[in-house]
């Protein structure tokens, strides 16, 4: 879990940390600016602790539909990221099968319904229609569908009709397993959910990452 409203000189230093490409993406309003490099700064910084190399080494490449993943290092691991407003999920696995992870705001009621009767499968829908808190069932269910994709480096369209509920999970795109996450108390109206391209079952340890301090960050984007 990465909490990307950081202060700014925080932000101002991590920003040394994104390649040129991220910068040319950066745009929004300030807060959106901040947030994009907190969140691929962090990727950045844990894609390279978890391969042992320096972050200047770190390089992203994507796939037809969007998938970045780390050059050089496929023998090592597998990454995916996802934002959500002050909040995004960063997933670092040994290689071997891809990884896909979502994590998404509950949406309003009246929107979980109208958009699960509109792209789930009935009986999806039907469940999202029965539950307790439909924005909850529409959200895990959802963010289940966009791990199975990012996974596969499928589009969501591929994946919006697939039956989400268990796992494995078995569509056109291929086959994952799948796991929900259970979140902090602070992330309560969110739900997320992670991916692997595989049909064994995986474990998931959760943590929170916390920035490196200015002197740090100094030293390391310059390795």
């Amino acid at each position: 879990m990465i909490r990307t409203d950081q202060p700014p000189e925080t932000v101002a230093d991590l920003g040394r940390y994104l390649d040129e490409e991220e910068r040319s993406r950066q745009a929004g309003a300030p807060a959106a600016r901040s947030r994009f490099t907190v969140s691929h700064a962090a990727a950045r910084l844990l894609t390279a602790a978890a391969a042992g190399v320096p972050p200047s080494e770190v390089r992203w490449r994507r796939g037809p539909h969007g998938r970045p993943d780390a050059a050089g290092l496929d023998a090592r691991l597998t990454v995916n990221l996802s934002t959500a407003g002050p909040w995004s999920l960063f997933a670092v696995a040994p290689a071997g099968a891809d990884v896909g992870v979502d994590l998404e705001a509950e949406p309003p009621a009246a929107a979980a319904l109208r958009l699960a009767r509109r792209w789930f499968p009935a009986a999806e829908a039907a469940e999202v229609e029965s539950a307790a808190s439909p924005p909850a069932r529409f959200a895990e269910l959802w963010t289940r569908k966009e791990a199975y994709v990012k996974a596969l480096g499928a589009r969501l369209a591929e994946g919006l009709p697939v039956p989400a509920a268990g796992s494995p999970v078995r569509g056109p795109a291929g086959t994952c397993a799948v796991r929900s996450l259970a979140l902090p108390p602070e992330l309560r109206t969110h739900r997320a959910a992670v991916a692997r391209r595989s049909t064994e079952p995986f474990a998931v340890r959760l943590r929170t990452w916390s920035p490196p301090s200015a002197s740090r960050a100094s030293r390391e984007a310059h390795r």
